[in-house]
């Protein structure tokens, strides 16, 4: 975090950003919690929000909790899976808490901490979340792009199949086919 007597960073950005309806193009920027996948494991698990078992399945959680955020009415928070800013290598989920856009071609000033976002921080911590730091960054991976700031329903189900199950399901179909493979992937 930033203390009041630090400068914010300030970046300039050309040709990043996505195109309006006014045909200009923005860069939106974004401010919000990044925390390890065993925070937000612990938060899944707590609300029963489904939750893949496997590691290479952490990822996706940001799918199931970006169902339950939107079924719960917490639309002003978003999350999506992403490395650690602070700590490279670490891989983990971000809370998108802040957002703006500006034109192409502007320098900007990343996102501070304001009031929501440390109401977003209390709220985190009654989950039992306590790992986590205030990031904030261009959207180079287009976090935004589906939904903006807000979480979109995906209705996303964690059902793992065995292999024998997978085989079954193939050899049962007398055809291997990608759309019956896909059902279960």
């Amino acid at each position: 975090m930033m203390s009041g007597s630090e400068k914010s960073p300030t970046l300039s950005f050309h040709h990043l950003g996505r195109m309006t309806s006014n045909i200009h193009f923005v860069v939106p920027i974004l401010g919000g919690y990044w925390t390890p996948f065993s925070q937000a494991r612990h938060f899944c698990l707590q609300e029963g929000i489904p939750v893949g078992s496997r590691n290479e399945d952490l990822s996706k959680m940001e799918w199931t909790i970006n169902d339950w955020l939107f079924i719960n009415h917490h639309r002003d928070i978003k999350v999506a899976s992403r490395g650690s800013h602070i700590q490279p290598g670490l891989q983990g989920l971000f809370w998108l808490t802040s957002y703006k856009e500006v034109d192409e071609g502007c320098t900007v000033e990343l996102l501070k901490e304001g009031k929501h976002d440390w109401e977003v921080q209390q709220w985190l911590r009654r989950y039992g979340m306590n790992e986590f730091h205030w990031t904030s960054f261009v959207d180079d991976e287009n976090i935004t792009m589906l939904g903006g700031s807000e979480p979109v329903f995906t209705g996303t189900v964690f059902r793992w199949f065995t292999q024998e199950e997978v085989d079954r399901k193939v050899r049962d179909s007398n055809a291997v086919e990608i759309s019956v493979l896909m059902d279960f992937l």
